[in-house]
């Protein structure tokens, strides 16, 4: 994996991230909506695949 600093603060960050606020589902108030936890650990599988 290849890591870039991260502005000044020295911290090293990959490259490559996944956005998973939608993977939260409508519990917390804010979202896409609902989504069924199997697709979500699925989407999260595929992604470190």
């Amino acid at each position: 994996m290849r890591y870039r600093l991260l502005g000044r603060t020295g911290l090293r960050v990959s490259e490559i991230g996944m956005g998973t606020w939608a993977l939260g589902g409508a519990r917390h108030g804010h979202s896409y909506g609902p989504i069924d936890d199997r697709e979500a650990l699925k989407a999260v599988a595929r992604a470190v695949e």
